[in-house]
């Protein structure tokens, strides 16, 4: 559950007891609005958790699939290495993807500061 999940279903308990309030008073218009934009608020915030959802699963999924590229590169840099001894050293191989990963941004941000510094 995520936090926009809590929140709409706080709202729509809330918007329940409005409906309800409605009925018994029937066209009050401000009750009214308030309801549509409770409504429109769930709304929202169901898309929101969607979202999140959605880049939960693709950052797990690209971390899914580093992982295994890493233990692939490993086994086959090492012959006769095991998918056991690949996954022992993975900590060590993601730390060294982070820390080469760190490396071409920090050169590719010193080029562009050399390409603004020659204007």
């Amino acid at each position: 559950m995520t936090v926009f999940e809590a929140e709409a279903d706080r709202i729509e308990t809330r918007l329940a007891g409005q409906r309800e309030q409605l009925r018994r008073t029937p066209g009050d218009r401000v009750l009214e609005l308030a309801i549509a934009a409770g409504v429109e608020k769930v709304r929202q915030l169901r898309r929101d958790h969607d979202v999140h959802v959605g880049v939960e699963r693709a950052r797990e999924a690209a971390r899914t699939e580093l992982e295994q590229r890493l233990m692939d590169e490993y086994i086959a840099a090492a012959p006769g290495t095991t998918a056991a001894e690949a996954q022992v050293a993975l900590p060590d191989l993601l730390h060294r993807c982070r820390l080469g990963e760190q490396d071409r941004l920090a050169d590719a941000f010193a080029a562009q500061r050399r390409r603004v510094g020659s204007f």
